[in-house]
C-alpha cells in the first residue's frame, strides 16, 4: 500500500494571522488595481469622445463655412438676373469669370443656369443657342412633361461641364 501524506497547515494563532494579513493584502491590491485600470479605460474613452466630439464640430464649421460660400455665389448670381432679368452666355460667362471660382470656392467645379421651358418652346432652343455660340446644343433626356429646365450656360466649360449642357433636370425631379 501506499501511503498517502497530507499536509497540514499549521493551526497557530501566528500562522493563522499571517495567512489573514496577506490574503488581505493581496485583496486590497487587486481592488486597487482594478479600480486603477477602471478609471484609467473611463479616462481614455472621455479623452477619444472629446477628440471625436471636437473633430466632427470642425468638420461642421468647415461645411457650414463652404456652404456659406457656394450660397455667396448663389445670390450673386440671383442679384445679376434682379438686375438684368434674362441673362445670356457671355454675360454668365462674365460673372462666373468674375467669381474665380478655382480660388474662391474650392470644390465648386462650375456654375449653370436652367430656365424653365415650355414643352412647345423646345423645338427653337437649340437654334436660339446656336446664335449664341454654342453648337450642338440638344436638351436630353427627352420626357413628356408639360415644363422642362434645360442647362443652358455652365461655366467654365471644361471637363464633364460641357457635356452636362442640355440636361433636362425635370427629367430627375
Amino acid at each position: 500500500k501506499r501511503h498517502v501524506t497530507r499536509m497540514k497547515f499549521a493551526q497557530t494563532p501566528t500562522a493563522i494571522w499571517s495567512t489573514f494579513i496577506s490574503m488581505t493584502v493581496l485583496v486590497i491590491t487587486l481592488g486597487a488595481t482594478l479600480l486603477s485600470w477602471h478609471e484609467a479605460d473611463n479616462d481614455a474613452v472621455r479623452l477619444t469622445r472629446e477628440q471625436f466630439n471636437s473633430r466632427v464640430q470642425s468638420l461642421s464649421d468647415a461645411l457650414a463655412q463652404r456652404i456659406g460660400l457656394y450660397e455667396q455665389a448663389l445670390r450673386g448670381g440671383a442679384a445679376l438676373f434682379a438686375a438684368h432679368g434674362v441673362i445670356n452666355n457671355a454675360q454668365w460667362r462674365e460673372y462666373v469669370s468674375a467669381l474665380r471660382l478655382r480660388e474662391q470656392y474650392q470644390g465648386l467645379r462650375s456654375l449653370g443656369i436652367a430656365y424653365r421651358v415650355k414643352t412647345h418652346e423646345l423645338a427653337t432652343l437649340p437654334q436660339s443657342m446656336r446664335a449664341e455660340g454654342i453648337e450642338g446644343y440638344r436638351v436630353w433626356p427627352v420626357t413628356d412633361g408639360p415644363d422642362h429646365f434645360p442647362m443652358r450656360y455652365r461655366y467654365p466649360m471644361d471637363g464633364d461641364a460641357s457635356r452636362e449642357l442640355g440636361y433636362d433636370m425635370a427629367a430627375d425631379p
